[in-house]
């Protein structure tokens, strides 16, 4: 899609945040002050707007009769906070997100990734595609609303709601950790070996807890009657108190690289904890095609996401740098002056996409 990012003379706010270069990569960026009446004339040639709220929905429709047009309200139109401030902390505080997040005691965690917002992206593309199909075989345009709310829902859906259930599960506080920051079970969590660096293992069934014990030298502990119904049997507390220094202790005894090899010798699923840095630097990483750069005029060389998907009959675009602010406002101008005032279709758009959007 050729997506036009409709900004404000004074830029998206999110240009000051480094996440800008990779989100807004392959888009084209065009400044539509107030009143000028480019942003009006882009919207009747898109297929797609992206707007923030209800209001702004509206006022799209009005300009752009077959588009395809998608809201982000926050809160949800119609919600009592509606009109009120928001952050990806606040509604991860109030859907749920902080309390369910595997916490080290009883209380809730804040929760550094915006899962909520995360969630209406991905409900918002899919939004933009079915009402794209909609519009092919319908012959009408959509509007769509897609709030943050709904992406906290979406980003949950494993936790469903059954009364009889929700008291004894808030009762027992399911998400406390009792390893603190290592996890909560002790054969599915991280170790930190002899040379102070760490792994993940992950023994969520009975054979790979038992390649486990097999690996670290316990073979003794398998029919131990203090271990009951591995591996979740051991989340109790006297289980847990009884086998978490055991395995801490015989994980400390190698390196971490040491470990890797001796557990994938008896497959026991395990993986090196690294930074970001070294897994963009890792084979699988590059296998996955996800070792991207491009140059960007005023930043030099930096780091983007590829086409998350694999397309076989739409192959991936070659990747280009962020815009600057305006940078193709006289370009997108010119085309907007080609295509003429208003939709050039029955059927097909004159341009194939614009976005505008007030937040990221």
């Amino acid at each position: 899609a050729d997506v036009v990012k409709v900004e404000p003379p004074d830029g998206d706010p999110y240009r000051a945040d480094p996440g800008f270069q990779a989100l807004n990569r392959n888009k084209r960026s065009v400044v539509a002050p107030d009143g000028s009446g480019l942003r009006e004339r882009l919207l009747g040639h898109a297929d797609a707007v992206v707007v923030p709220d209800a209001a702004a929905a509206h006022a799209a429709r009005s300009k752009a009769p077959d588009a395809v047009v998608v809201s982000f309200p926050v809160w949800g139109t119609g919600s009592p906070a509606a009109a009120g401030p928001s952050s990806p902390g606040a509604v991860a505080a109030a859907t749920g997100i902080g309390w369910n997040q595997l916490s080290y005691g009883e209380g809730p965690v804040h929760v550094v990734l915006p899962l909520a917002g995360y969630g209406a992206g991905m409900l918002g593309a899919l939004a933009v595609a079915a009402g794209l199909y909609a519009r092919q075989t319908t012959g009408r345009a959509p509007t769509y609303e897609v709030s943050d709310v709904a992406g906290a829902g979406a980003m949950q859906i494993g936790d469903v709601a059954a009364p009889d259930l929700d008291a004894a599960r808030d009762a027992a506080r399911d998400g406390s950790s009792p390893l603190g920051s290592a996890g909560r079970a002790p054969a599915y969590r991280l170790f930190e070996a002899a040379d102070r660096r760490w792994l993940f293992v992950a023994c969520g069934t009975t054979a790979f807890y038992e390649s486990m014990l097999a690996a670290v030298g316990r073979r003794d502990l398998l029919d131990d009657p203090r271990l009951p119904s591995p591996p979740w049997g051991l989340l109790d507390a006297e289980p847990l108190a009884f086998i978490t220094p055991v395995l801490e202790a015989a994980f400390a005894g190698r390196t971490r690289a040491e470990w890797l090899d001796v557990l994938a010798e008896h497959d026991v699923p395990c993986q090196p904890v690294q930074t970001r840095a070294e897994f963009t630097a890792s084979s699988t990483a590059a296998a996955n095609g996800l070792d991207v750069y491009v140059e960007h005029r005023e930043l030099g060389t930096v780091a983007v996401p590829p086409q998350p998907l694999r397309l076989s009959e739409c192959p991936a675009v070659e990747p280009t740098a962020a815009p600057l602010l305006g940078e193709h406002t006289d370009e997108v101008l010119a085309e907007a002056e080609r295509l003429g005032p208003g939709p050039s279709r029955s059927g097909a758009p004159a341009r194939p996409a614009a976005a505008e959007r007030a937040r990221p």
